[in-house]
């Protein structure tokens, strides 16, 4: 196994067992930036939150930004890019905020540590959720830009 992949194998054996009373999203998407560069990329995550119908969930998620092949070759983001990740979530309504942390498989020019964090707000709409996400290093690390992106997606529950 290669060694950038075996502490996101070790991090996936951390999840919770307790899918009777979770639910799955699955997302697709776009990068955006500030700049309004060639910066674009597909985006899909899959995210597991335990306890949805709490005030304060847990949300588990694997993600990938797919390869950015078009861009200028400074940014060094010609692969794709694997995270996985935990956050918490504030509920409000149909209304979300998450903070948490990422580890990515690989660094570019955007992310450029392999611990990240992540922030999100979004909305639920029966089963259709659409989510706003950023992560970065909040400058700990390099450069800070980050990468954010939109998606909009569906929620499967696994329990009754």
């Amino acid at each position: 196994m290669k060694p950038k992949l075996y502490w996101l194998f070790c991090l996936l054996l951390a999840l919770p067992c307790q899918l009777s009373a979770a639910e799955l999203e699955l997302a697709g998407g776009t990068t955006f930036d500030r700049y309004r560069t060639l910066h674009e990329s597909g985006v899909v995550n899959l995210n597991l939150v335990t306890n949805p119908r709490e005030r304060f969930p847990t949300e588990w998620s694997i993600g990938l930004l797919l390869a950015q092949d078009k861009n200028p070759s400074y940014l060094d983001n010609d692969e794709a890019t694997a995270w996985l990740g935990i956050a918490k979530r504030a509920r409000w309504k149909g209304l979300f905020v998450g903070f948490g942390l990422v580890v990515v498989d690989q660094t570019n020019q955007r992310i450029s540590s392999h611990v990240n964090f992540k922030s999100s707000a979004g909305f639920e709409l029966g089963p259709l959720v659409a989510q706003v996400q950023h992560i970065s290093n909040a400058g700990f690390h390099g450069t800070n830009d980050g990468d954010s992106f939109v998606t909009l997606g569906f929620r499967i529950p696994l329990g009754p």
